[in-house]
């Protein structure tokens, strides 16, 4: 547990450190939606990442880039103010819902250490709106407020995908900018949301 805390802070700072003067730049609003399944209320979150000109760029600074096939995600609740996964003390207004997908490496383009798992944690900010709610409620033990994330990767199980990212441990892993740290390989040409490389960029830094 204490390393999956340590791991949760260094998410914290990853989003800290993508503004200027490594600010996080968060625009919140509480979109007060009721679910027509659940009495749930959704909290918006815009949150800002450094973005990279070039693939090089965002190659040289992630510690991992892998090629991966999203083979499922859960759901877990941190305390927002510390980014540490919440506990039965947690105050319910201060837990938020992260996605864990489930991403089978398939290529190791770049890794932390020689140890390449043949799976990692990929944890990504928010969760879903009028989707799997009845998963994200119990993953936020009481809490009725699931936040929703308007930048997050566009990610589909059963896809593959060109991921940029941040590690530790080699297990846990943290996208390096939402935009453009996975990108959909069904064709190496496909760009990131920046429309500033492609896929076949980052793979060619490589060659």
């Amino acid at each position: 547990m204490k390393k999956m805390i340590c791991f949760i802070c260094m998410f914290a700072l990853i989003l800290l450190s993508g503004c200027e003067d490594k600010k996080l730049s968060s625009a919140v609003s509480s979109l007060d939606n009721e679910s027509s399944q659940r009495n749930v209320r959704y909290n918006a979150v815009n949150s800002c990442y450094q973005a990279y000109n070039t693939a090089k760029e965002l190659v040289d600074a992630s510690k991992v880039v892998v090629s991966g096939k999203v083979t499922g995600f859960t759901f877990v609740a941190v305390d927002r103010n510390s980014y540490e996964v919440a506990t039965d003390e947690t105050a319910q207004e201060d837990k938020e819902i992260l996605t864990i997908y489930t991403v089978e490496v398939i290529t190791p383009y770049k890794y932390i250490n020689d140890n390449v798992p043949e799976k990692l944690n990929l944890w990504i900010e928010g969760g879903f709106e009028d989707m799997f709610i009845e998963e994200q409620l119990e993953a936020l033990g009481g809490s009725d407020t699931i936040t929703i994330a308007f930048n997050r990767p566009e990610i589909e199980i059963g896809k593959t995908y060109l991921f940029s990212l941040l590690t530790e441990n080699g297990i846990d892993a943290f996208v390096r900018n939402s935009e453009q740290s996975a990108i959909d390989l069904s064709d190496p040409q496909n760009k990131d949301r920046l429309n500033l490389f492609t896929a076949q960029d980052i793979i060619d830094c490589f060659d």
